[in-house]
């Protein structure tokens, strides 16, 4: 199942660089990006808007758990107090993402590079764990996007102006994605998330049914997004005037966040999509084998020629 996503030019902001094909900002969190195994799940995404024809900056958590992980080692060996170090070493855990990511894409055949958080480029200033983005070196992910289908980028991390890496807070993956669709001229991005939207509550919480937001204005995701979204990444899309979709894998609809908001009302409940598929050897029998593992997917039938052939999978 593929995802569409319209994204029209802000006429009011430059892009960044004339593309000759629309290109989308997505972004996918470490919810998504449990481990190295799920690269192909976000190789996937991005293949359906490549073949809609779209150019794709998929910007890229660390994978689960890792950036907890690296950060108390990186404090284990430092100081107590601030260290402007130790960013370099965090930002590490999201150019292995990306560098996995883009391999996964060029497994299924996409045009796809990875660039590291220096090549990206984005200039930030502030705390080292804390900063801001303020600008962006435009040379690397222009030239990227004009030599490649799909250009996988680290999100968290930034440059300071003396040279060393700096990070973006916690969560802070969100606004590099938002900041970078703003850089691109672009007036949305879409977040890829575990969930498919924001709710009025706690979706866990079953005291009462929790509804879903269709658009939310800036404030009420402030006040409900939590964790769900960085208030950074909220604040900077109202100010560049940049709308955050919120979704979840392979869904096409979520929540927009900008200028307005909807009442909530029921999500709707999506029955499993049946899925056949044809051919169980190396590449079929992987991807059955996630399929049968996701509760999103109905496995109806499996086509072979030998039906007796013993196989890695049921």
């Amino acid at each position: 199942m593929s995802v569409s996503l319209a994204v029209v030019e802000n006429p009011e902001k430059p892009a960044l660089a004339a593309q000759t094909a629309e290109v989308v900002v997505l972004k996918f969190g470490s919810s998504i990006l449990r481990s190295p195994a799920e690269a192909p799940l976000v190789a996937s995404a991005v293949y359906g808007h490549v073949r809609a024809g779209r150019k794709v900056v998929a910007v890229v958590s660390a994978f689960g758990g890792a950036t907890d992980r690296l950060l108390a080692e990186a404090r284990a060996l430092g100081l107590s107090h601030s260290n402007d170090l130790l960013p370099g070493y965090v930002a590490l855990g999201e150019e292995k993402s990306a560098a996995l990511v883009a391999i996964a894409c060029d497994r299924i055949g996409l045009d796809a590079c990875a660039l590291s958080v220096r090549e990206l480029g984005i200039v930030a200033e502030g705390e080292p764990e804390h900063s801001r983005p303020n600008g962006l070196r435009p040379d690397h992910l222009k030239q990227a996007l004009d030599r490649h289908e799909v250009v996988v980028v680290p999100g968290f991390g930034a440059v300071k102006s003396d040279g060393k890496v700096a990070l973006l807070g916690r969560g802070g993956s969100d606004l590099t994605a938002v900041f970078l669709a703003a850089e691109l001229g672009l007036n949305k991005v879409r977040l890829v998330k575990d969930v498919d939207g924001l709710y009025d509550h706690d979706p866990n919480d079953h005291a009462a049914p929790a509804l879903r937001y269709r658009r939310a204005s800036w404030d009420v995701a402030r006040k409900l997004g939590g964790a769900l979204v960085q208030h950074d990444a909220i604040d900077l899309g109202e100010s560049r005037g940049v709308e955050i979709e919120v979704a979840a894998l392979d869904r096409a609809d979520g929540t927009v966040i900008g200028e307005r908001s909807a009442p909530p009302g029921p999500a709707p409940a999506l029955p499993p999509l049946k899925v056949a598929v044809a051919g169980c050897g190396v590449v079929g029998g992987g991807v059955l084998g996630r399929l049968l593992a996701d509760p999103r997917y109905d496995v109806v039938g499996v086509l072979v020629r030998n039906p007796n052939k013993v196989r890695d999978v049921a």
